[in-house]
């Protein structure tokens, strides 16, 4: 994995990025929606999050899950994980885990590039 991008996806996980920090990262053009698209995005936005990955990653499919801890189901977080599936066999995997879904999804979709790059 490219360490651009998984130094990125570190810290979009820890909240220390916003969206002028990752305006270049996924490739897209430097639009108003784009930069809004991300800003919502790492906000927590599912909608948003849906809309970046299927602009930078349309051939994977995406599994969010909130994650729990201890016995009273205490909330830790959510999960993401994204996958390209070819015929017979997966050819990418890129996972995150993040307080918000939106900001999982966008960390996620950050370290599948990554494995694209390589």
């Amino acid at each position: 994995m490219s360490i651009k991008f998984e130094e990125l996806a570190k810290r979009v996980e820890a909240g220390e990025l916003t969206k002028w920090h990752l305006k270049d990262a996924f490739g897209l053009p430097n639009t108003a929606d784009n930069t809004m698209m991300v800003s919502c995005a790492l906000n927590g936005s599912l909608d948003a999050a849906k809309s970046l990955h299927e602009a930078v990653l349309p051939d994977w499919d995406a599994d969010i899950s909130k994650q729990q801890i201890g016995h009273w189901s205490t909330y830790a977080g959510w999960s993401v994980e994204i996958s390209n599936w070819g015929k017979d066999d997966i050819l990418g995997q890129a996972s995150a885990f993040a307080k918000e879904p939106g900001t999982a999804w966008v960390a996620a979709i950050l370290r599948a590039k990554g494995s694209e790059d390589e």
